[in-house]
């Protein structure tokens, strides 16, 4: 009756891409993942070199019940320039719900900013190796990193789950 809303986080779910076209396709993403899953989610733009600089900005994605907002999840947009793993991490995951899993969706190609200090704090990481330009070089990054003792996350190809139907069928 007194029109309150409820701000709903089941993980933290962040996109991280160095592709300055993906923040419109990102921020859809999120939109669409916050359908189901209440979280707060981050997209990271991270543009390797040039003068250091960090622009952020918060959208709520609310989700309807009886015609009204009932449930709403935050995405914090983070545009990094000159942007390296310090920046994301002293920067971005200082909004993180400190209670939550970390899931993060890796995009294009791991690149320098893949390093300890990132992935450290990762509890699921999901990347398509479909769209990697070296895959071999790509799984060798995530092997050295799985074999590291503070790397206690998850890694879940799409690539390889999209192949799940025909590898069934095959078995």
């Amino acid at each position: 009756r007194d029109e309150a809303h409820t701000r709903a986080s089941l993980m933290n779910f962040a996109i991280y891409s160095e592709d300055p076209s993906s923040l419109e396709a990102g921020t859809r993403l999120l939109e669409e993942i916050t359908r189901e899953h209440a979280c707060r989610g981050m997209l990271l733009l991270a543009l390797p070199g040039g003068k250091p600089s960090a622009r952020a900005w918060i959208t709520a994605h609310c989700q309807l019940h009886d015609g009204h907002k009932s449930v709403c999840s935050e995405q914090i947009s983070f545009v990094l320039e000159g942007g390296t793993m310090n920046q994301v991490r002293n920067i971005v995951f200082a909004h993180l719900d400190s209670d939550l899993p970390l899931v993060c969706w890796w995009q294009g190609d791991l690149s320098a900013n893949f390093s300890e200090r990132f992935y450290s704090v990762m509890d699921m990481l999901f990347v398509d190796s479909s769209k990697w330009t070296r895959p071999a070089e790509g799984y060798a990054v995530l092997q050295g990193a799985l074999d590291q003792s503070t790397a206690h996350f998850r890694v879940y190809d799409l690539s390889w789950l999209r192949s799940h139907l025909f590898r069934t069928a095959l078995a």
